[in-house]
């Protein structure tokens, strides 16, 4: 107990968490890593992972809802690629002109983030498009200043 009569704090929770979110569920430690915006050592206290398999890839090229949409400045948009590929994603207008274009080049199969910084953009709809295993998909989003 500490001089107030409370307990005295051994772990940042944040520890606990990244611990679970490595140790027992078995994900990569840079997604705890994305989870709380810096890395937190892991404690020894997990016994036995609940997974230790990679999660299984779809058969084809998918693209998740980005988040969040709305959004003011960042957007997080996420990817699963069934092989290695190169990518290429681009942002557009309504009108279907080319705004930016990021090539993100040759990526492993597995899921990817992006973000998107919107600070230097008009408030409006845009669209977001990757191009990746010989697959086109789009995503409306919405910037809100």
């Amino acid at each position: 107990m500490d001089n107030n009569g409370n307990l005295n704090l051994q772990f940042d929770y944040r520890q606990i968490y990244s611990t679970i979110i490595t140790d027992w569920l078995g994900l990569s430690q840079e997604t705890a890593t994305n989870v709380f915006g810096q890395e937190f050592e892991t404690i020894p206290f997990v016994q036995t992972p609940l997974s230790v398999k990679s999660p299984p890839l779809p058969a084809k090229f998918k693209m998740h809802p980005a988040f969040p949409n709305p959004f003011n400045p960042m957007i997080t948009l996420s990817y699963t690629l069934p092989k290695i590929g190169n990518v290429t994603i681009r942002l557009l207008d309504l009108r279907g002109r080319v705004l930016k274009t990021h090539r993100m080049g040759k990526q492993n199969a597995g899921q990817h983030l992006f973000k998107l910084d919107g600070r230097n953009l008009s408030s409006g709809n845009y669209i977001l498009q990757v191009e990746a295993a010989g697959s086109v998909l789009n995503q409306k989003i919405t910037l809100l200043k």
